[in-house]
């Protein structure tokens, strides 16, 4: 039976409460099998197992070390730092809400041992939560099922999922699409119900989730061109109203993106002058990832971190635009035919790829398997629909049988075979994502002449002390293409080696390819401090503070430098400022209880003692540190208790057990006092205080 078709006042988002008799609603047939909850939760249980490896993950040095480990603004969970998460961006990046998952996690876990698995764990839970309004999106448009269960169990399991979920940085991809599903539901219901205009609370609250989408990721800009695209499937009449209607979602997604591309200007994160591509090459490479992502739809047969963009276009990038010139046609054949699913499928996936399509280039590759998170919704519906046989059938035509009753069983097998093969590759491709070595091995593995890979790689060598293995893959990162990072990178590691000399001399590289480059200067300055040069660190240094006020280490290290030339005021300050900027740092706290030491303020570095202590308590220098100090304070015994545990953590260390001889004979205990004095003679002290030999 054909649909009432609408009058002009059902449409006028003006009006207050339009009698609304317009949008066709699907009468979805159902079959008994499909009845009760049973089919999606076993959808659920199958992603959940897809990505059951990504509990064992960690944080990768991609982001993650920015994003999380390193964000001030995570190190206490308080109103102003929430407010800093709102007023500034991360590597030219704007994703407020993510960021701020990170700090209510990071609060509630008190720290970051045990961060990842929680941070991981959150976003699984989110991504099962996308499968779910997933398939309460296809059910609410109408469709059978049948085709909800299948749109939902590739959207769960489907390999190109892996980047947005096992990646902790990516919480912004999980976060983003829950709020994006979110609100189309709500527009489905929008479009549903009795009345259109601006007081439909479905259109509200769909406006809402729009913004906190805005604000876990940039991409949700084309949220209302996903709104005309469901305008088109319920055969809502395409008019300027339409985008009317929709004004205020339009001004959102202009507002975030002409702020994001502002920024990102700012950053340098979009630098056409690295590659210089023409437009026409620009384009090419537009129309290529079409191409790609349609086929890694299919099946991804090859899957990085990083695909980095191509030195040149090739007749490829080219050639591929009479692909995308032919899919054009063959979608408005398909427009005049009045196969609805087959044009929403495709205009959903196309509005929604537009805007990563890397015409305009921004980051470091031309493909990421991140972005097809929510434009492959489009295709996933289509492939559903297929296995039903109505792609190629008119909306009511489809609507008329009840298709669930006429899947093959042929197909059904075939379905079942072919998520098997996307269940294994998804849990394969999970394993990748279990720490840095793992994930860059897999790049240089892919790719062995991405330098970032060989760099990064590197960073998890040196942190494991194993230097060698480090220098070897800078060398090959500095082969690929020499950098200003990865001199520096290698500089670190020649410092962390005691090579201060070959470490000023990558220095020297670095900082003659970027001047700006804060970390340079401030490796730079800690060398020259290695080496005594006192008065070239400290210029070096306050260069570093002069690019970036905040820079912790420069920082830490100018603190140190002042206390050594006397000057422990300043010296207080600088470290003093570390502890504002990051409660935590257990070398500031030590330097600056030392220094407090010095000029004989004893109960502050006392304080500094407790509050290091509090937070590692293995490291006996600083158990020794406290128990001089409550020596010195006359708290001999305390003293001894610390003097204990600094010998627990290193019991061959002679110089111990004299000083806590020392308490002991102030405590009138000659016993104990003689006891140390012979185990520290057996551990190789020569002089020893005559008065412990009376």
């Amino acid at each position: 039976m054909a649909k009432q078709k609408p009058n002009k006042s059902s449409n006028n988002p003006i009006s207050q409460t339009p009698k609304k008799q317009v949008v066709s609603k699907p009468q979805a047939q159902q079959s008994s099998i499909f009845e009760g909850w049973l089919p999606i939760i076993g959808v659920l249980a199958v992603t959940f197992f897809a990505f059951l490896p990504t509990f064992q993950s960690d944080f990768v040095n991609w982001d993650d070390d920015v994003n999380i480990l390193q964000n001030r603004n995570l190190n206490v969970f308080t109103f102003q730092n929430i407010i800093n998460i709102f007023t500034t961006n991360i590597m030219g990046g704007y994703n407020p809400l993510p960021i701020v998952t990170f700090a209510i996690e990071k609060a509630i876990v008190g720290g970051t041992e045990g961060l990842s698995k929680f941070i991981h764990t959150d976003n699984l839970i989110l991504h099962l939560l996308n499968v779910f309004l997933v398939y309460r999106l296809v059910g609410l448009m109408g469709f059978s099922r049948w085709s909800a269960l299948v749109v939902a169990l590739l959207f769960g399991i489907h390999p190109m999922r892996v980047e947005s979920v096992a990646w902790a940085t990516e919480r912004k991809d999980v976060l983003f699409g829950a709020f994006y599903f979110a609100s189309l539901i709500q527009y489905a219901k929008y479009l549903k119900s009795e009345h259109y205009g601006f007081s439909n609370r479905h259109f509200l609250l769909a406006f809402v989730l729009f913004v906190f989408a805005l604000f876990s990721k940039v991409q949700a800009v084309s949220l209302p061109l996903s709104m005309l695209a469901m305008d088109y499937y319920f055969k809502r009449p395409l008019n300027f109203k339409l985008i009317f209607e929709k004004a205020h979602f339009f001004l959102g997604s202009l507002a975030m993106g002409l702020g994001t591309v502002i920024l990102l200007k700012t950053e340098k994160t979009i630098d056409d002058t690295v590659l210089n591509y023409s437009i026409f090459e620009k384009i090419a490479v537009g129309f290529y990832t079409y191409l790609i992502y349609l086929g890694k739809c299919v099946y991804p047969w090859a899957m990085s971190p990083i695909y980095p963009f191509p030195k040149e276009i090739s007749v490829g990038f080219y050639a591929s635009s009479l692909f995308f010139i032919a899919s054009l046609v063959g979608i408005w054949y398909a427009f005049r035919k009045g196969w609805t699913t087959l044009v929403f499928g495709w205009i959903f996936f196309f509005v929604n790829y537009i805007f990563v399509s890397q015409i305009v280039q921004a980051g470091q590759g031309y493909l990421a398997d991140r972005f097809t998170y929510i434009p492959y919704f489009g295709f996933f519906v289509i492939m559903a629909v297929l296995t039903e046989g109505g792609l190629f059938k008119t909306k009511e035509e489809n609507e008329s049988e009840k298709m669930d009753k006429n899947v093959d069983w042929k197909v059904k097998v075939a379905l079942a075979g072919y998520a098997l093969l996307l269940f294994f590759t998804t849990y394969n491709q999970v394993k990748v994502w279990e720490n840095g070595e793992t994930l860059w091995t897999h790049a240089i593995n892919f790719d062995d002449k991405i330098p970032t890979a060989w760099q990064n790689r590197a960073l998890i060598y040196r942190d494991r002390k194993n230097y060698d293995k480090a220098i070897a893959d800078l060398n090959m990162s500095l082969a690929v293409k020499p950098s200003a990072a990865s001199y520096n990178s290698r500089g670190k590691t020649y410092f962390d080696m005691n090579k201060p000399v070959e470490g000023l001399a990558d220095y020297n590289s670095a900082l003659r390819l970027d001047s700006t480059l804060v970390e340079a200067w401030a490796n730079r300055g800690a060398a020259y401090g290695q080496l005594g040069k006192l008065d070239s660190a400290m210029m070096d240094l306050s260069k570093a503070l002069s690019l970036d006020s905040m820079h912790i280490n420069a920082l830490v290290n100018r603190g140190a430098a002042l206390g050594v030339i006397g000057k422990k005021e300043e010296a207080i300050r600088d470290l003093t400022r570390v502890i504002e900027l990051d409660s935590k740092h257990v070398n500031a706290l030590v330097n600056r209880s030392l220094t407090y030491r010095e000029i004989g303020q004893f109960d502050l570095a006392l304080a500094d003692c407790d509050r290091y202590l509090a937070i590692k308590k293995d490291n006996p220098n600083v158990w020794i540190d406290r128990a001089l100090l409550k020596r010195q304070m006359n708290r001999c015994a305390e003293a001894i208790a610390d003097f204990d545990e600094a010998i627990k953590l290193n019991s061959f260390n002679g110089a111990y057990y004299i000083e806590r001889a020392q308490c002991y004979r102030i405590l009138g205990n000659r016993a104990q006092m003689q006891a140390d004095v012979q185990t520290a003679r057996a551990r190789g002290v020569q002089n020893i205080d005559p008065l412990l030999l009376q």
